[in-house]
């Protein structure tokens, strides 16, 4: 395996990718949300 250190602005989104998780983000930050609260009592 090579690694190629490049810059973050360079990083470009795969544009074939099938993937359309948009709909699932609010409810993934909400769950860590709910996950560290209950960790943190």
């Amino acid at each position: 395996m090579k690694v190629k250190e490049m810059n973050i602005e360079d990083v470009k989104p795969y544009e074939n990718n099938p993937r359309d998780n948009d709909g699932a983000v609010d409810a993934v930050a909400n769950s860590c949300k709910n996950k560290i609260t209950k960790n943190n009592n």
